[in-house]
């Protein structure tokens, strides 16, 4: 996803846009997105991916993914998805290297957000 990807996102979804640089790669994203539920994080890894643009908090309510679909109402974006898982379009194939770029990265470097059971909600 590109900026202007994400910037047409924040647009429909109504949130804000925050760029919290260069963080650390263990919790602070967490913390950042837990605390910045409203809005769309962008931030890069300190010493791992800081030439990588990456993103938080997309999606993070039912009201998120209503927007998304250009659904009036939560019962309309529950149909649009029923419509959908109903009638499975048939996958275009296409090369890796029209769309992508490889780069020297493992999974291991990769930022996964961490959860712990302490984490969820009520």
């Amino acid at each position: 996803m590109d900026l202007q990807t994400l910037l047409r996102l924040a647009q429909i979804t109504e949130k804000q846009v925050l760029d919290v640089g260069i963080t650390n790669r263990e919790y602070s994203v967490t913390r950042l997105s837990y605390e910045n539920r409203d809005k769309l994080i962008v931030f890069r890894i300190n010493g791992i991916l800081e030439d990588t643009i990456l993103f938080s908090n997309i999606a993070t309510s039912r009201r998120d993914i209503q927007l998304l679909l250009g659904a009036k109402v939560l019962e309309e974006a529950y149909t649009k998805l029923l419509e959908a898982a109903n009638s499975p379009q048939e996958l275009e194939v296409v090369e890796f290297s029209e769309y992508f770029v490889e780069v020297d990265l493992d999974l291991i470097k990769l930022p996964f957000l961490k959860y712990y059971r302490e984490d969820g909600a009520p």
